[in-house]
């Protein structure tokens, strides 16, 4: 059974994008300061990146004006020619990216292998939706820190995965990959199925 991407509310400032089963689409973050918002990272295609922008004007909330990527994965960044605002990845997650476009514009069989891979990448691409890959905007550091207004977010790498951690540290909410699922002691009620997940440190809150 389907349970179709919705935009779900978990703190504060946080939201997220909720899993979609049948495109295997991600959970996609959002975080609101006072002067500046974000999205953890760029979904899967420029229709996700779409369906996410209808779910943000729905509940009347602005555009992400950055969106940092946790890790290379296509359903993590093919979506990123079509985001709005600035887009940030570490070093590694560009370095993948300008590999698989090259690889693309050497191998004209290279988009046709990776349609017919996956029933879910099929439905994804369904219709006529362009496959395009580009690098992040901008390479980030470990321990860069954006500050949104009133919540200050910083990006971390996480050496037991190796793939980026966005820590935002204004009430201490982490997005983080689960594929592991290792991560730590969730607290009941706040597992979010896909490819990141919230959790809790330390006594401040959800934000």
């Amino acid at each position: 059974m389907n349970i179709p991407s919705h935009l779900q509310k978990i703190g504060t400032h946080t939201w997220v994008y909720t899993f979609d089963t049948e495109k295997d689409r991600p959970n996609l973050g959002y975080i609101r300061g006072t002067d500046m918002a974000l999205a953890v990272d760029a979904g899967h295609s420029s229709s996700h990146v779409q369906d996410f922008y209808g779910a943000l004007e729905r509940e009347l909330l602005p555009l992400p004006d950055l969106t940092v990527i946790t890790h290379w994965h296509w359903d993590h960044t093919f979506g990123m020619h079509a985001v709005h605002g600035k887009t940030m990845a570490r070093p590694e997650t560009n370095r993948r990216l300008r590999e698989i476009r090259r690889e693309m514009r050497e191998d004209p069989d290279y988009a046709r292998r990776f349609l017919q891979s996956d029933s879910c990448i099929r439905k994804e691409y369904a219709g006529g939706v362009p496959l395009i890959v580009v690098p992040a905007d901008e390479e980030v550091p470990d321990g860069f820190e954006i500050k949104l207004g009133g919540v200050t977010a910083r990006l971390l790498p996480n050496p037991r995965i190796r793939k980026t951690v966005f820590w935002s540290m204004c009430r201490k909410i982490r997005f983080s990959i689960s594929e592991t699922r290792s991560l730590g002691n969730f607290l009941p009620g706040v597992w979010i199925t896909g490819s990141w997940l919230p959790w809790q440190t330390g006594s401040g809150g959800w934000m």
